[in-house]
């Protein structure tokens, strides 16, 4: 079985913590650029949004790069409510903000004033905006800006993985262009629907946005199969080449045969038997170091990687003070990866880089479940959350193929989180299906049944678990949806 190298971005995909985002600093910028271009109906939404993250003002927010603007939302809800005719609740807000005291430093204290005095002397407020059309408004800019993101998805495929489709078939520039045409479309419709407060104008930039983005993701598809074929097309012709060159050398010799001797021919037979021998010995040879080397390249990435990401993890450890009792595992933690940073690839073996590997993956768990216990007391950080080491290894050796040592990484799973537990259910009953499928002549249990033992569980965990389609094959992932919890 050919063996594949890992991509180490998708195993942090499929077990990469989760981050946290500060919605209100998003919801704040975006209300803030709507509001220098007179957008009033998203500042509105987008100010709510923000006071309802954070109601404090007079914190700095970077705008873009080291361009930093004050957090000032109840003024510009304020400003946003005024100019939109609700001169009552713009001035509930713009009293707000001129209570937390922050704005009244600023260059907007004298909009503030003008504004809110204004408001005193004008006629009762009008209604509030149709909250339906804030609604529309919002889906309009997230799904105009959803179509350019596939867009520039589609661009990037084109100098990139599909370059050649796209020089072979210019129908497909054509395409984009109407489909850029579409999306412009969209953006009028929602510039005009804001302007004049027309749900119609803005479900037809919603539609429009939407109806683009589908397009382009055809297009990215017909691309990628029309590259496929390319490329097949290519290997088909180099194969034949090779066919033919190959049967040019067996009819030269046939007919060198031929003129010899009947002598000659018997003693030519047997040293053309020797040679082949000697030719397949050192093919396997060469085989099993290229097979040898390519293990090495594989562990000594995964090492690599893991003694970087466990360095951050000690280099942020060393700056605090910890407990004795997590201490001791840190230190054995530290000393562990020394020796990782000092192993030679050159003349260490797979084995000991794997072993190496797997050290500091354990001693980083344990390191790890030690703080959690302490967590918050005394200052003691929360460690961060990576794949558990046996889950971790378990993966990277059912990704190279080698699925007995995937198994055996998932023998007793002793997983507390429920997501953990299906992805390793999930793994182990792959191999065992891999196992079966491939025919394995290892002695043995009943590797199918083993295989539904372990979906079955999984399923029972979330029956709405499906098997990550970049790391199970579709014969596996019909097989796992075929059998009920």
């Amino acid at each position: 079985m050919k063996k594949k190298l890992i991509p180490l971005a998708l195993l942090l995909m499929m077990f990469g913590s989760e981050r946290a985002f500060c919605g209100y600093e998003d919801d704040y910028r975006a209300g803030f650029n709507a509001a220098e271009k007179g957008n009033w109906a998203v500042v509105i939404a987008k100010m709510q949004s923000a006071i309802n993250g954070k109601s404090k003002e007079g914190e700095k927010l970077a705008l873009y790069g080291n361009n930093f603007v004050p957090y000032y939302p109840h003024y510009f809800l304020g400003i946003a409510l005024a100019k939109t005719g609700n001169c009552a609740e713009g001035a509930k807000e713009l009293a707000e903000s001129e209570r937390q005291g922050a704005v009244r430093s600023s260059k907007y204290y004298g909009t503030l004033s003008q504004t809110k005095n204004g408001c005193g002397e004008s006629e009762p407020s009008k209604p509030p905006p149709d909250p339906k059309l804030i609604a529309l408004t919002r889906q309009a800019h997230s799904e105009i800006e959803a179509a350019r993101r596939a867009m520039k998805s589609l661009i990037d495929d084109a100098s990139s993985r599909t370059t050649e489709a796209w020089t072979k078939d210019l129908s497909f520039e054509s395409r984009r262009k109407e489909i850029e045409r579409s999306i412009d479309n969209a953006e009028a419709r929602l510039r005009e629907g804001e302007k004049k407060g027309d749900g119609g104008a803005l479900s037809g930039a919603i539609d429009a946005a939407k109806g683009a983005a589908s397009q382009t993701e055809a297009i990215r598809q017909s691309a990628l199969r029309a590259q496929q074929t390319l490329d097949k097309n290519r290997q088909d012709q180099e194969a034949r080449k090779t066919r033919d060159a190959d049967l040019l050398k067996q009819q030269e010799a046939a007919k060198l045969d031929a003129t010899r001797q009947d002598a000659a021919k018997q003693a030519d037979v047997l040293k053309q038997q020797k040679a082949e021998a000697e030719k397949q010995a050192q093919l396997r040879d060469q085989k099993a170091r290229e097979e040898q080397d390519t293990d090495k390249v594989r562990e000594s990435r995964e090492l690599s990687a893991t003694v970087e990401r466990v360095s951050r993890y000690a280099r942020e450890l060393d700056r605090r003070s910890l407990p004795s009792e997590v201490q001791t595992r840190f230190d054995a933690l530290k000393a562990s990866l020394r020796r990782g940073q000092q192993l030679s690839v050159n003349t260490a073996s797979v084995d000991s880089i794997r072993q190496t590997n797997r050290e500091l993956l354990v001693l980083r768990d344990e390191v790890g479940s030690l703080l959690r216990r302490v967590a918050g007391k005394g200052g003691v950080p929360t460690p961060p959350s990576e794949p558990p080491a046996q889950l971790y290894l378990a993966a990277t050796a059912f990704l190279r193929g080698d699925y007995g040592s995937a198994i055996k990484e998932l023998a007793a799973p002793t997983f507390n989180d429920r997501k953990e537990m299906m992805h390793a259910l999930a793994f182990r009953a792959a191999s065992y299906h891999a196992l079966y499928v491939l025919g394995s002549t290892e002695q043995g249990p009943d590797y199918l049944q083993l295989a539904i033992t372990d979906v079955r569980a999984c399923r029972r965990l979330d029956p709405t678990f499906s098997p990550n389609a970049r790391a199970f094959s579709p014969r596996f992932r019909n097989f796992f949806v075929s059998e009920k919890p």
